[in-house]
């Protein structure tokens, strides 16, 4: 009887570890993030932000102030005279608000995730320099006139319209305690249009005042291929924070006008009119740094996040504006090809089920 106690007692204790091990999550498991996967969820996320954005770039330049009254084209000029004086009048983009939506599914097998992002931005703003500040030079377009004008009042509108999609498929890898690396690859579409629009007042040195209306615009619609990557440090609180890196590669088309038009008492005659369509590769890059907070709850079968983040966006090569440089009719012609930077708070939140 005793020796049969002992021979049960032996077997217990030697299966002690095996029943232990057998309660442990398989190996594969410790490379999934837990706070990440949740128990009997169907993979589905829902995430909704708000943006609050500028941007910046670097053709956004109305006319000049304060040139003077008196330029020459002597060279050199004689003493108090000049060639060109005067400063730069520029438009500067406001903060405006926009939104992102985005949905996303987890499969529950090997942990792999997809997730599709709309965003959406909207800006326009303006500049207006009158008589006080002025004579100035018109930077864009010309005036239709035999002899020298001065320009003595100016007003510049520049609407902003960006629309991007993203898909992307990603996993997620433990590599260490409390850091989370997630690479991705996917494809990215972009509708960007923009649009100037200037209104400049001229006096001839004979005859009656005169205006200029010139109305640019630059679109590009195109798509191509994104990849980057996440970093997540969490300490078990639900508290973390995150960063993320993308870059894209895109190939689109770039729709560019100019159009201006002559305004005078009898009525408006168009002096100029230059369309250009071409298709061209740009790259873009996106980094993201933020904080959230992730709680699960009803036995970990659903997940609300918050999340606040600072985003800044680089697009490459972007605005294609059609700058003349002399007389309308020598069709001497520089197109811009500088950059678009978006920045800004994007905050909002998520549901996982």
């Amino acid at each position: 009887m005793e020796h049969g106690l002992i021979s049960k007692a032996f077997l217990l204790a030697a299966a002690l570890p095996a029943i232990a091990m057998a309660e442990e999550p398989p190996l594969c498991e410790s490379y999934t993030p837990g706070q990440l996967c949740l128990c009997d969820g169907w993979g589905v996320s829902l995430i909704a932000e708000g943006l609050y954005w500028t941007t910046r770039e670097h053709h956004l330049v109305v006319t000049t102030s304060n040139v003077g009254l008196s330029p020459t084209n002597q060279i050199p000029p004689a003493l108090d005279r000049w060639n060109f004086r005067g400063e730069m009048v520029r438009i500067e983009p406001s903060w405006d608000f926009g939104w992102r939506v985005g949905a996303g599914f987890t499969s529950p097998c090997d942990y792999w995730d997809f997730f599709v992002y709309w965003t959406s931005f909207r800006t326009d703003d303006g500049e207006e320099v009158d008589i006080i500040d002025l004579p100035g030079l018109n930077l864009w377009g010309h005036p239709d006139a035999q002899s020298a004008v001065r320009l003595f009042a100016a007003e510049g509108d520049w609407d902003f319209k960006y629309d991007v999609f993203d898909l992307e498929f990603g996993r997620a890898f433990w590599i260490g305690k409390c850091l989370i690396f997630r690479p991705h690859f996917g494809i990215r579409g972009a509708w960007i249009d923009q649009s100037l629009d200037f209104v400049f007042d001229f006096q001839p040195q004979s005859g009656n005042p005169f205006g200029a209306l010139t109305n640019l615009s630059c679109d590009f619609s195109g798509g191509g291929l994104r990849t980057g990557f996440d970093l997540h440090f969490t300490n078990g609180t639900g508290f973390g924070l995150y960063g993320k890196i993308n870059i894209s590669l895109l190939y689109g088309q770039f729709k560019s006008n100019f159009l201006e038009t002559e305004t005078t008492p009898s009525g408006n005659t168009v002096i100029a009119d230059s369309v250009d369509d071409s298709h061209m590769g740009i790259s873009a890059f996106q980094g993201i740094a933020g904080i959230n907070w992730n709680r699960c709850f009803c036995c970990d079968r659903f997940r609300l996040g918050i999340h606040v983040q600072w985003e800044f966006n680089l697009w490459n090569d972007l605005n294609h504006f059609m700058h003349y440089l002399n007389s309308l009719s020598s069709g001497i012609f520089l197109q811009e090809n500088t950059s678009l930077a978006l920045m800004g708070v994007s905050f909002g939140g998520g549901f996982d089920f």
